[in-house]
């Protein structure tokens, strides 16, 4: 393996020695030449081997769930963008319809293109009723189920008997 880098006219010398470093650690020369410094056991280099597949793969699931995730958020913008379009086109076309038409009396009906379907008012707005809260269940009110098998009455999640006085 040779790698070469040919200086340009009038370039530094630091930035040559920069771009042959940044092609010796992208053909992995530096690493290499590291890892054969000093010895290494096989153990410790199977087990090196493998903590290095395991976060590559971590490292490529996350880079696909983070691709997953722009694509949902692409697609959840579209649809929202697709709305708001579709809201506007009908307030305009609302809009437009209601306006009357040039030279028109002030009393008279707003006139309509033709072929347009004829604008229909639009329902009133029936009050909601008062919504009443549902009662909550207390932790105290909530009897545990028996167990499989038994007869016994169910136990009170805070382990008395089920009767008024403190347990002591």
């Amino acid at each position: 393996m040779v790698i070469r880098v040919q200086t340009r006219d009038n370039e530094p010398v630091d930035k040559a020695l920069r771009r042959l470093r940044k092609l010796c650690n992208n053909e992995g020369l530096t690493r290499t030449t590291k890892a054969k410094a000093y010895f290494e056991k096989p153990s410790v280099r199977r087990r090196r081997e493998a903590r290095e597949r395991i976060k590559a793969i971590r490292l490529a699931c996350r880079a696909k769930a983070n691709d997953a995730q722009k694509l949902l958020n692409r697609r959840k913008k579209a649809r929202k963008n697709a709305r708001n379009q579709s809201a506007r086109a009908e307030t305009e076309s609302a809009a437009t319809s209601a306006r009357p038409a040039a030279g028109a009396a002030p009393g008279a009906p707003a006139a309509t293109t033709p072929g347009a379907p004829a604008a229909t008012p639009a329902p009133a707005a029936t009050p909601a009723p008062a919504a009443t809260p549902a009662p909550v269940a207390t932790p105290a009110s909530v009897a545990m189920p028996a167990p499989a098998g038994t007869t016994e009455p169910a136990a009170k999640p805070d382990g008395g008997d089920g009767g008024d006085k403190p347990a002591s």
